[in-house]
C-alpha cells in the first residue's frame, strides 16, 4: 500500500515540476525588459559611430537581428540569460537552430520590412500626406495588425499547457525553465 501512495506522489510531483517548467510569463516579461535596456545602450553606443542615414534601418531591424542570431546561437538572449529560460525545440526540447530562430521572429519582421518599404514612398514633407491616401491607409492597417499580432501572442500563450505563443508553433519551440 505504501508503494502505491508513494507512487502517486512521485506522479503528483513530476506532473507539477512538468507544470513548473513551462510557467515562463514573468520571467519572459522580465526577459524583454532586460533585452530592451541592452538593446537601448547598445544603440547608443552605435550612434556614436554612425551616419543619421543609416541610423534608423539600424535601430529598426537590430532587435530582430540581435533576437535571431541569440536565440540561434544558445536559445537564449541576455534577458533570458538572466532570467533562467530557454528556448527550445518543442518535440525534444533540445537545441534551437538559427531556421526556427527566423520563424520566431518572421511575422513581425516582414510587417516591419513591408511597412519600411512602404513608408519610404510618403513624401518627405508631412504637410504633403494626405490620409485618405492608399498608402497611408495601408500603412495604418499594418501597424494596426502589428499591434494585434502581440495581443494574439499573449492569448495564445496563455490558452496552452506549455505556454506556447504563436511564434512557438511556427517555430516548433518551446520556452521553458532551465
Amino acid at each position: 500500500m505504501e508503494s502505491s501512495i508513494g507512487k502517486s506522489v512521485e506522479e503528483t510531483y513530476r506532473e507539477f515540476d512538468a507544470h513548473l517548467r513551462y510557467t515562463t510569463f514573468w520571467k519572459r516579461f522580465f526577459a524583454s525588459i532586460i533585452d530592451g535596456i541592452f538593446l537601448t545602450v547598445a544603440v547608443l553606443i552605435c550612434q556614436v559611430f554612425m551616419n543619421e542615414s543609416t541610423q534608423e534601418v539600424v535601430f529598426t531591424f537590430i532587435p530582430f537581428v540581435y533576437s535571431i542570431l541569440m536565440h540561434g546561437h544558445s536559445g537564449q538572449t541576455i534577458g533570458k540569460q538572466f532570467t533562467g529560460i530557454q528556448v527550445v525545440n518543442f518535440k525534444d526540447e533540445k537545441a534551437i537552430n538559427y531556421l526556427q530562430a527566423f520563424k520566431r521572429d518572421a511575422i513581425p519582421l516582414l510587417a516591419l520590412i513591408i511597412m519600411y518599404v512602404l513608408s519610404s514612398y510618403l513624401p518627405a514633407n508631412e504637410a504633403e500626406i494626405n490620409p485618405e491616401s492608399l498608402l497611408y491607409i495601408s500603412i495604418s492597417i499594418l501597424g494596426a495588425s502589428h499591434a494585434i499580432w502581440y495581443v494574439l501572442e499573449f492569448i495564445t500563450m496563455l490558452l496552452n499547457k506549455k505556454r506556447r505563443a504563436i511564434h512557438d508553433f511556427i517555430a516548433s519551440t518551446v520556452v521553458i525553465r532551465t
